[in-house]
C-alpha cells in the first residue's frame, strides 16, 4: 500500500485483461510443473485461431519431449484434417 498525502491509492486487482503485444506467450515454473498463458489482441485474432495456435504449440512441445534430439523442422504440427484442407482443398 502507498501512503501519499492527498491521494487515495488501491490495488487494481486481477482482471486487467490487456496484452502488450499482438500475441504473448508467458511461461512460469512452479516446482516441477511449467504453466503458462497465451494472450492475444482480440481485434486481430479470434478465439478459434488462438485455439489452433495453442494446439500447434502443444503438439510441438509433446514431440520435443518425446524425442529431444529430433530437428524441429521435422515435427509435423498440423492435424491430418487440417493438412488436407490446406494442401488439397484450398488448392483445387
Amino acid at each position: 500500500s502507498f501512503d501519499l498525502p492527498g491521494l487515495s491509492v488501491e490495488a487494481a486487482g486481477e482482471g486487467f485483461d490487456q496484452v502488450k503485444f499482438d500475441l504473448e506467450l508467458n511461461l512460469c515454473e512452479h516446482g516441477e510443473v511449467i504453466t503458462g498463458t497465451l494472450g492475444y489482441a482480440s481485434a486481430l485474432f479470434d478465439e478459434a485461431t488462438i485455439a489452433r495456435q495453442r494446439g500447434y504449440l502443444l503438439t510441438l512441445l509433446r514431440a520435443m519431449v518425446a524425442d529431444a534430439g529430433q530437428p524441429i523442422g521435422r515435427i509435423d504440427i498440423l492435424p491430418a484434417d487440417e493438412r488436407t484442407y490446406l494442401l488439397e482443398d484450398l488448392n483445387r
